[in-house]
């Protein structure tokens, strides 16, 4: 992200899990992400999950989620065979409600990377571990979740393009359950400087929702010398 750039994402997110016979519905909103381009290598992000209204067929609860913060740093831009290269650190802290947080403070960091390969076509992955803490019945215990995430994205005329995204977990300790996902949309440039993406996506694994839908904005601005600008580039 560009110096004084200041992007906010906001979306909404609807999921189903059927457990034993016994479905959960769950909206999340406004899933938002604020971005601030401190320089050309370093962008400064605030994560807010929002509010998730859960309901089953006995009842419904809904609370407010933890909210993250973090930062993005550029480390080697694409040349030959080599990829772009960056880092994302961040922390999670446990400001939710009852049931919608996880009680602790759990730092992350991800090893970025994305290569074009063509004019059209894009793959992006990432890969890093997040230090995650749990409570049961024998006292709290740490645990070690490595997190992945590979997409491949292509335009397919004007200002509409394609994605494909598979993401998740492994854990490498504790009795907790791998996590995998599955995800696919488009993104559309509605003007300059907003773009607007639709999702749907399925849970590979027992313990992820079975089916996901989503819509996201995004929308960029320009600060700089106290004035605000609309970019010449919008999102991606």
């Amino acid at each position: 992200m560009s110096r004084h750039t200041l992007q906010f994402e906001a979306g909404y997110k609807f999921t189903r899990s059927e457990g034993d016979g016994e479905p959960t519905d769950s909206q999340i909103t406004p899933d938002f992400l604020t971005r601030y381009g401190i320089n050309k290598r370093v962008e400064a992000r605030l994560f807010v999950t929002g509010w998730t209204f859960q309901k089953t067929s006995t009842g419904g609860d809904d609370g407010f989620n933890d909210i993250s913060l973090g930062a993005k740093i550029a480390l080697a831009e694409e040349r030959g065979g080599r990829p772009q290269v960056g880092l994302l650190v961040d922390v999670s802290l446990p400001v939710g409600h009852g049931d919608f947080t996880s009680d602790y403070v759990i730092p992350k960091v991800l090893f970025l990377a994305a290569h074009g390969l063509t004019e059209r076509v894009g793959l992006t992955y990432n890969l890093g571990p997040s230090l995650v803490t749990s409570k049961d019945d024998w006292g709290r215990r740490a645990g070690v979740d490595l997190n992945y995430a590979v997409a491949l994205s292509g335009t397919v005329g004007g200002a509409v393009s394609l994605f494909g995204k598979l993401y998740g977990a492994f854990l490498l300790s504790g009795d907790r359950l791998d996590r995998h996902n599955l995800q696919a949309g488009a993104t559309t440039l509605l003007s300059r400087n907003l773009q607007i993406d639709l999702r749907v996506g399925v849970g590979l694994v027992d313990n992820e929702p079975d089916w996901l839908a989503g819509v996201g904005l995004a929308f960029r601005l320009l600060i700089f010398k106290g004035r605000t600008q609309s970019p010449a580039v919008p999102s991606s």
